[in-house]
C-alpha cells in the first residue's frame, strides 16, 4: 500500500499540468527531467539549490507543480512563510486550470496544497468539497484513497519517492 501511495503521489505531481497545453514530447521530457532532478535535490536536503532551479523554471513554465515543489522545499527547510506563499500560488494556478478543464487529478493536487497550508483538517475539507463536485465512482474512489493521509506520511513518502524515482523518455 505504501509503495503504491508513493507512486500515486509522484505521478499526480509530475504529470498534471502539461496535459493542458500543447507542447512536444521533448519539452515534456525536459521539464519532467528537470523536476525530477530538483526533486532529488530536495530529497538530498539541498533545498537552496533546488529553490534556485525552481526560481528559474517559474520564468519558463506556467505550471502549478513548480510553486508546489518550491513550497515543499521551503516547508522542509523550515521557511513556513515562503512555503505558504508558494503553496497559495500553486492553488491559484490549479484554480486557473480547473476552471478551464475540470478534472479530478488537478483537484486532488490542489487539495495537497491545503494539506501543507491548512493542515489535515483543511485538506480533508477540500476532499469533501471534491466529493460534492465529482460524482463518478472512479473519482469518488480516488478521493477516498487520499482521504486519510497524514502530513508526516506524505512528507516522508514524497522524500523517499523523490530519492528513487526515474523518468524514461518515450521513443
Amino acid at each position: 500500500m505504501k509503495k503504491a501511495l508513493l507512486g500515486v503521489i509522484f505521478c499526480l505531481l509530475v504529470n498534471c499540468s502539461l496535459k493542458h497545453t500543447k507542447v512536444d514530447e521533448g519539452s515534456i521530457f525536459e521539464r519532467d527531467s528537470t523536476l525530477l532532478s530538483i526533486s532529488k535535490l530536495i530529497a538530498d536536503s539541498n533545498y537552496q539549490k533546488a529553490i534556485a532551479y525552481l526560481d528559474s523554471m517559474e520564468i519558463i513554465y506556467d505550471d502549478p507543480q513548480i510553486p508546489f515543489l518550491h513550497g515543499f522545499a521551503s516547508y522542509i527547510d523550515g521557511d513556513s512563510c515562503s512555503a505558504r506563499k508558494f503553496f497559495n500560488l500553486a492553488i491559484d494556478k490549479y484554480d486557473e486550470i480547473i476552471i478551464k478543464n475540470p478534472n479530478i487529478y488537478d483537484a486532488i493536487n490542489r487539495a495537497f496544497c491545503f494539506l501543507f497550508t491548512e493542515g489535515e483538517e483543511g485538506y480533508r475539507q477540500q476532499l469533501k468539497i471534491l466529493e460534492l463536485t465529482y460524482n463518478h465512482k472512479d473519482e469518488i474512489d480516488r478521493i477516498n484513497f487520499f482521504y486519510n493521509l497524514r502530513l508526516e506520511d506524505v512528507i516522508s513518502d514524497m522524500l523517499n519517492d523523490f530519492k528513487y524515482s526515474t523518468i524514461e523518455q518515450k521513443k
